[in-house]
């Protein structure tokens, strides 16, 4: 089998972070041709040098998402007469770590299934974030192969040709994600993904990636972890957790990456000299932490917490309507000028709320947002098809 790969990447600086390379050695033990595309933003952050395993790396304008960068590589740089020289296409980006186990063995099972295209993960119907939109089933485009009846379609071609770039995020999902499974199922072509052969039967709107990261990789031997299944939003969080605990027990993959990955998802800029974890600095300059709310980001900082080895004083909220036991109301605590109160809600404007109701009672900078954190607010609908607690997308 004659594959071709090509593996999108976003270039913040001019060095690699080092899971890129690790994916793209075990990338080429499955494909003949590797490419590496690096889209790169105004400040020219472009790699220095690619790594010896790709055939070429090439650098672009950072525009169009995902993709954007196949569109370009497909329809320009490589062309098609340098595709159809090939059996199949790999389309994956670096929105996972991994891989955790031979890929090979991921390729070999997939050969005897009977679709024309695969994925890692899929997702059934549901609806997309909190609107009327529906969608089908399909799979997850973050890993996708193509088999050769498809690349030479005139379906697939007319696909990558015919379409613009994403305008923006939502529009990458319902164009290319959703539109690439309904495009080809539409003209004949079967999806399937490598999880769709275990039996789990999903809820409308989840994504296992998500919500049992850890029994995919232990018990299904899934080969990658989601990037985002690792955010403090997510409601798998706590198997998130148990997977980078079991990927250190097994060795192998170096763990420290994803580690760093977790701490550096509290970084509020201008918090610390670079990127780091702001929380940490925050939780160490104060002798007294509470967790202002104890929804899905409240409960999960708390493990977070007790996986740091920290102490935290409890729950608290405006109201305890529902007399949780372990959730006080704000209004009847005494606050000392070494007490630190995350607020643990995802939305800027209900941080704003709660900045201002405890106003007068302790300072701003006795505060931290976790609205704040660069790399857990939400700018506007993204993360999945469904409701950001339960979806995500890579």
């Amino acid at each position: 089998m004659k594959r071709l790969g090509i593996y999108t990447t976003y270039c913040k600086d001019k060095r690699l972070p080092p899971y890129v390379p690790y994916a793209l050695r075990g990338l080429k033990t499955c494909c003949a041709a590797v490419y590496l595309v690096c889209s790169c933003d105004a400040r020219g952050g472009r790699p220095e040098e690619a790594p010896p395993c790709v055939e070429r790396m090439f650098c672009r304008e950072n525009r169009g998402y995902d993709f954007g960068a196949y569109r370009d590589m497909l329809c320009g740089v490589l062309g098609w007469e340098e595709v159809y020289r090939y059996d199949e296409l790999v389309l994956l980006n670096d929105s996972f770590f991994g891989f955790f186990y031979p890929l090979r063995d991921t390729f070999a099972r997939m050969d005897g299934e009977d679709c024309d295209f695969w994925g890692i993960t899929g997702q059934e119907a549901g609806r997309l974030w909190d609107s009327a939109y529906r969608f089908d089933a399909h799979v997850h485009s973050y890993f996708l192969v193509f088999r050769e009846n498809v690349i030479r379609s005139r379906a697939f071609r007319d696909f990558w040709e015919r379409r613009a770039y994403p305008a923006d995020f939502r529009e990458a999902v319902t164009e290319f994600e959703i539109g690439i499974n309904a495009c080809l199922e539409k003209h004949g072509f079967r999806g399937r993904a490598l999880t769709d052969g275990y039996g789990i039967a999903p809820a409308e709107n989840e994504v296992l990636f998500n919500t049992m990261p850890c029994a995919l990789i232990r018990d299904y031997h899934v080969p990658i972890l989601k990037k985002k299944c690792l955010l403090i939003r997510n409601t798998g969080f706590a198997e998130a957790l148990q997977a980078i605990a079991y990927i250190e027990r097994e060795g192998g993959y170096p763990a420290a990456w994803i580690r760093r990955y977790l701490e550096h998802q509290f970084y509020i800029p201008g918090m610390g000299a670079c990127v780091c974890n702001s929380l940490e600095l925050f939780y160490q300059s104060h002798t007294d932490i509470y967790i202002y709310g104890a929804g899905v980001c409240g409960r999960n900082l708390a493990r977070y917490f007790a996986c740091k080895g920290w102490k935290h004083s409890g729950f608290l909220c405006t109201e305890n309507g529902e007399k949780a036991p372990d959730v006080m109301e704000a209004g009847e605590i005494v606050f000392s000028g070494d007490t630190g109160i995350v607020i643990s809600v995802l939305s800027p404007a209900a941080a704003d709320e709660i900045a201002e109701y405890l106003r007068g009672r302790c300072r701003r900078e006795q505060l931290f947002r976790i609205a704040d954190c660069a790399a857990i607010r939400l700018p506007g609908p993204s993360g999945g098809h469904g409701r950001e607690k339960e979806n995500d997308k890579g």
